[in-house]
C-alpha cells in the first residue's frame, strides 16, 4: 500500500514544482521593481524535483521488494 502512496506523493510533487514555475513566469500587473526572483523560483522547483525523484525511487524500490518477497514465496 504504501507504494501507491509514495508513487502519488512524488506526482503531486513533480506537478507543484512545475506549477511553481508556471506561476512564476505568469505576467503580472504592478511596478517594474516588483519583478520575480528566478533564484527563489528555480529554487523551488529543484527541492520539489528533489522530493519527487526520491519518492519515486522509495516506490520503485517497494515494488520490487515485494516482487521480489513473492518470488521466494513462491518457491
Amino acid at each position: 500500500m504504501g507504494k501507491y502512496i509514495y508513487l502519488i506523493i512524488g506526482i503531486v510533487f513533480l506537478l507543484s514544482g512545475c506549477i511553481v514555475v508556471y506561476n512564476g513566469y505568469k505576467p503580472k500587473v504592478g511596478p517594474i521593481e516588483n519583478g520575480p526572483n528566478y533564484q527563489h523560483i528555480w529554487f523551488l522547483f529543484y527541492i520539489f524535483s528533489l522530493y519527487a525523484t526520491a519518492a519515486f525511487i522509495k516506490s520503485f524500490l517497494l515494488f520490487r521488494v515485494e516482487k521480489i518477497v513473492q518470488k521466494i514465496n513462491n518457491n
